[in-house]
């Protein structure tokens, strides 16, 4: 009905269902009560037209008229329920949790409320908290919520998500799991997620084992996604595994483009502590016959044969490189790195000339596909929107110093 506009259905339908009951209740009342019950059914059709301002303000984007038609509601009627609720959340979709706290809280100590009410305000008290950032207290709240909202997928969803930002894992996992069962959705993608953390927890208290069973159930959980794949090989590689270290590299090279740069490093340091050079160039071949337009890629095939001694060939790419991408600041790092030892002095000035003026315009970092947050460094989930392998490279940035060591070695 409505799937063309943006409208909160969790604010929406609240007010839906109190001007309902209003509609349903009036001509009954009319007819059947007295002078009094009349005088109280006036003040309650004056409440549905201002439900129905509410409404029309929501559909039109307005929030900021719908908080204060809302506002004017509960001050003429303190006992209605749906009010507070909908104001609660728009409050604090405003980025005003602490007023909708205290919104929930009164209607929580209020005597009376309904037992479905009071769920729902635990739930929303819940939300309230986790926005302020006090997550344990938020935990309190939706756990109370969730012993009598078992089948409802939000709280759940709700639940897990306070668990994941107190990093407590094991609880994160299940409630994922119930709430994909509850909202018929899969949840093994998001559960692999999961998995990786605690994993990498496990191995950072210092039980590597037990990380890496949890790494390799997350990979076996989403085959396709990077971040529990890269963990998983970067695991390997900690624990000398080197060539399974360099499988699971490989493996995510080819799954995920954007993001080749940062596992590209990680796959030559495996081959290099392997010593295996053929089968680094044999994959790095391969893979641009399979895709000759991936500068990442080359780059790195360039870095390689510059280790090698075939000079001609790297310097060859790297020029080619250089002419499609003017900013790319680390291809002419190593440009400048042969220069210095195989060069005359005018191809020398020349070289770094270029470098120069392209340090002021090369980007870095990366970027939230989905929200567009900006980050120096790689985010497995979006701190802003909460998006799992969502970041892309605003441009390809500079590797680790301990893998550009191939410019120099070769030279």
């Amino acid at each position: 009905m409505f799937d063309n506009l943006e409208i909160d259905p969790v604010v929406f339908w609240p007010i839906v269902a109190a001007l309902a009951g209003l509609a349903i209740g009036l001509p009954f009342g009319k007819r059947l009560l007295g002078r009094r019950a009349r005088l109280v059914l006036a003040q309650q059709a004056a409440e549905g037209q201002s439900y129905l301002v509410a409404m029309n303000a929501l559909i039109e984007g307005n929030r900021d008229k719908t908080i204060e038609t809302l506002l004017g509601v509960v001050r003429e009627n303190t006992k209605g329920v749906e009010p507070y609720l909908a104001l609660g959340r728009l409050f604090r979709e405003r980025g005003d949790a602490a007023r909708s706290l205290r919104l929930h809280q009164h209607l929580l100590v209020r005597p009376g409320i309904p037992d479905p009410a009071r769920r729902k305000a635990l739930f929303a008290l819940g939300k309230d908290l986790r926005a302020l950032g006090d997550l344990p207290r938020a935990r309190r709240a939706v756990e109370r919520a969730i012993r009598v909202l078992k089948k409802d997928a939000d709280v759940a969803r709700e639940l897990a998500e306070i668990c994941e930002g107190l990093r407590d894992w094991p609880a994160a996992v299940a409630l994922r799991k119930r709430a994909g069962k509850l909202a018929d959705r899969p949840s093994r993608p998001v559960r692999s997620h999961l998995l990786a953390e605690w994993g990498n927890d496990r191995i950072a208290a210092g039980d590597a084992r037990a990380g890496r069973s949890l790494l390799r159930k997350a990979v076996r959980y989403a085959p396709a996604a990077l971040h529990p794949r890269v963990l998983y090989a970067d695991a390997l590689l900690a624990a000398g595994h080197l060539r399974d270290a360099a499988e699971n590299y490989e493996i995510a090279l080819v799954t995920v483009a954007p993001l080749r740069g940062l596992v590209i490093a990680k796959l030559e340091e495996a081959y290099f502590q392997l010593g295996d050079f053929g089968r680094l160039e044999s994959f790095l071949r391969g893979a641009i016959e399979k895709a000759p337009t991936d500068d990442v890629l080359r780059f790195a095939l360039a870095r390689f044969l510059l280790r090698k001694g075939a000079h001609d060939e790297a310097i060859a790419t790297l020029r080619a490189l250089l002419a499609e991408h003017p900013d790319l600041r680390e291809t002419h790092r190593d440009l400048g790195a042969w220069l210095l030892a195989n060069g005359d002095a005018l191809q020398i000035r020349a070289g770094y000339g270029e470098l120069l003026a392209s340090l002021s315009r090369t980007l870095t970092g990366y970027r939230c596909g989905s929200c567009a947050r900006a980050s120096s460094d790689i985010e497995w989930r979006c701190l802003s929107c909460g998006s799992w392998e969502s970041q892309k490279p605003n441009a390809i940035v500079g590797q680790p110093a301990a893998i550009a060591r191939v410019a120099t070695a070769g030279a």
